[in-house]
């Protein structure tokens, strides 16, 4: 048996010992017989030790434990956890250079971002834990893992996050704004003075983005692609969706969409 097997085992029986279970239960699988706060805490050693040795499977064991027994975690143990996920994104970044067998280790690194992004979205706290997340300087310039934190931030459906998510529609990356928008998408249920808001900055931020793709196709030479026009190409059927979405209505250009919240979007009733 491994010292860290043997480690929970005590662990999980000296439980059962302490409130008086008999030896015959004591024998049952350590799976049905340890306290769901010890797993959790447990977690968080494994969690912290994997992010030290730079062991993704380590940690993405932790936080599936986590996730399977947060219901049952003290307060105390929980806060914990949420401040061992944002040591995850802080400190938990992929390699500069390529490993030995001349991979990355982004791709693991990028599913352990996405397992804690599961498990804290939407946990009291947990969106001050993503929110700070996104200003962590190497994911900054990860587009990918920007993305990933919006769309869990974007699942709380909190009005107060609008003005938060409206930032990032003028990205410099598409994954990014595309985000944002979808984002704000998730708040086609909120009173109409909270979705006009969001409708109006996805307008602006999809007007802006046309002008720019346009300014730069009348730049280049014989159609030649640019990236304000590719930009604007990945966007448009996000942008036109969360519109879509928070209006209710139907429309395919930025104009239309303009002409219509112009004429209409200052009424209630949509």
């Amino acid at each position: 048996m491994s010292s860290r097997a043997l480690r929970l085992t005590c662990l999980g029986i000296g439980l059962l010992g302490a409130l008086g279970v008999t030896a015959a239960a004591q024998q049952l699988p350590f799976d049905l017989v340890i306290d769901p706060e010890v797993r959790g805490l447990l977690a968080l050693e494994d969690l912290g030790d994997g992010i030290k040795a730079r062991e993704p499977e380590t940690v993405q064991g932790a936080l599936g434990v986590l996730d399977a027994n947060w219901a049952e975690l003290s307060p105390k143990t929980a806060g914990k956890a949420l401040k061992g996920v944002g040591k995850l994104f802080s400190r938990f970044k992929p390699r500069d250079e390529y490993l030995a067998d001349g991979t990355t280790d982004l791709d693991g690194i990028q599913h352990c971002y996405r397992m804690a992004i599961g498990l804290v979205f939407d946990k009291d706290g947990g969106d001050k834990v993503l929110r700070n997340a996104l200003k962590v300087p190497h994911i900054k310039t990860w587009p990918e893992v920007q993305a990933n934190l919006l769309e869990g931030l974007g699942h709380r459906r909190d009005p107060e996050q609008l003005d938060f998510f409206a930032d990032y529609l003028d990205h410099d990356e598409a994954p990014v704004m595309v985000a944002a928008a979808g984002a704000l998408s998730r708040l086609s249920e909120a009173d109409v003075s909270v979705r006009r808001e969001a409708a109006e900055a996805v307008h602006e931020a999809f007007d802006k983005l046309r002008q720019r793709a346009e300014k730069a196709a009348r730049k280049a030479k014989d159609d030649e692609e640019t990236p304000a026009g590719t930009a604007f190409a990945r966007i448009e059927y996000p942008f036109n969706d969360a519109l879509r979405a928070l209006t209710r209505q139907r429309f395919e250009s930025v104009e239309d969409w303009g002409r219509w919240l112009s004429a209409e979007g200052r009424r209630d009733g949509w």
